[in-house]
């Protein structure tokens, strides 16, 4: 009788454990990834509304991105001021609705990927030393990409006339200021992230 008392006091102990790691799992999240942005953008957004809301919101390595707070209304903006080219650790925690959700991102701060980027004659390169995206609306012909070290092209994919996205073939020709768009999707060897570039044309 005691044997099978104490079986029983185990379990409930083991259930009631259960139950509090699982309660704990709801209310505290953790998320990880590793993430891209380019230098010339100056500042990357990280959150938005009562101050409350986030808390220890730190940068690893100042010297590449340093932390930014300025009130926004009845709250705040924080941002992460983008100092050179480089990695930092950047990790705040949200909470929202009762729950808190830890954020650990691998920021890596990068320059303009491109060594060359033309459509035809025209040359993109200098478009993307400050984003993601080109409105220039010049070029007609083959697609030439040659980039930096440390980079690698995933994929080159072609839109125009209202079609959906679809892989640029090898030798295919575009022409950007009457029918076509690209997205450039590139990868970062190192740090193993993806980031894609645009270039937005008449077909859009």
């Amino acid at each position: 009788m005691k044997k099978r008392n104490r079986k029983w006091i185990t379990f409930v102990l083991m259930a009631a454990v259960f139950t509090l790691l699982a309660g704990m799992s709801a209310f505290a999240k953790t998320h990880k990834e590793t993430k891209g942005v380019p230098y010339g953008q100056r500042e990357y957004f990280v959150y938005s509304g009562p101050a409350s809301g986030i808390s220890k919101v730190k940068s690893s390595n100042k010297k590449v991105a340093s932390v930014t707070t300025r009130k926004e209304g009845a709250g705040v903006e924080v941002c992460l001021k983008l100092k050179k080219q480089g990695m930092t650790n950047l990790s705040y925690k949200v909470k929202k609705n009762g729950k808190t959700v830890t954020y650990k991102i691998k920021l890596c701060v990068y320059k303009n990927p491109f060594k060359t980027l033309k459509v035809g004659n025209a040359n993109y390169k200098s478009q993307f030393s400050v984003g993601d995206y080109s409105t220039l609306l010049k070029g007609k012909g083959k697609v030439k990409i040659k980039l930096k070290k440390g980079w690698k092209v995933k994929s080159i994919k072609v839109q125009g006339g209202g079609s959906n996205w679809r892989k640029l073939k090898k030798g295919e020709q575009v022409d950007i200021e009457h029918k076509h768009s690209l997205r450039i999707t590139l990868k970062n060897t190192k740090y193993r992230f993806t980031t894609d570039y645009w270039i937005w044309g008449g077909g859009v």
